[in-house]
């Protein structure tokens, strides 16, 4: 039997430690890592309005940013895009439907977005990134240096959580192999 130890925030270590205890593993969570809300600037907001093209950049975007495009996603003649699966899913839940590429990544949302791109620079496209603070600005560097307008909406960010002694030790203490992630 193996002994897993999950790092992921707590939502997320939740569910796996569900699914590997079904599986008969030993779980412990031991979150070293958490996401809080991020309210955005007026501004921010203001120009999600001119937007036709949202892009949500994780299910965590769809989770804390949703809710300041949402309108706009049910709106038919805007395209929504996910950067992979999970993401998708999560905006499916919420009655959105969107498009995600096969490699679950910026590089990946880029190929798919390729074919449309000369299409939107014709009608001068404003594209919305829904993401969080410090990802990676790979998408927003590529689609501005293609000349659309984007507005990044950092509606998350990751946090240090608080993490007791007593809680390290416990994870780290099996007799069992261990396995951390």
């Amino acid at each position: 039997m193996t002994h897993i130890v999950l790092t992921r925030a707590e939502p997320d270590a939740k569910r796996q430690l569900a699914l590997l205890s079904a599986r008969g593993h030993v779980t412990t969570a031991l979150p070293l890592i958490a996401i809080e809300s991020v309210a955005i600037a007026p501004d921010v907001e203001a120009d999600l309005e001119d937007s036709s093209v949202i892009i949500f950049t994780s299910a965590n975007a769809v989770t804390h940013g949703l809710s300041y495009v949402v309108n706009t996603c049910r709106t038919a003649s805007t395209e929504v895009f996910a950067v992979g699966k999970k993401t998708r899913e999560t905006l499916r839940e919420q009655g959105i439907e969107a498009q995600s590429p096969e490699r679950e990544d910026s590089e990946g949302l880029l190929e798919l977005l390729g074919p449309r791109m000369n299409l939107w620079s014709q009608s001068s496209i404003q594209i919305a990134l829904i993401k969080g603070e410090g990802g990676r600005d790979l998408l927003s560097s590529e689609l501005i240096a293609l000349g659309f307008g984007v507005t990044e909406v950092n509606c998350y960010r990751r946090i240090w959580p608080p993490i007791t002694r007593s809680n390290m030790l416990h994870a780290l203490d099996s007799e069992q192999p261990r396995y951390i992630h």
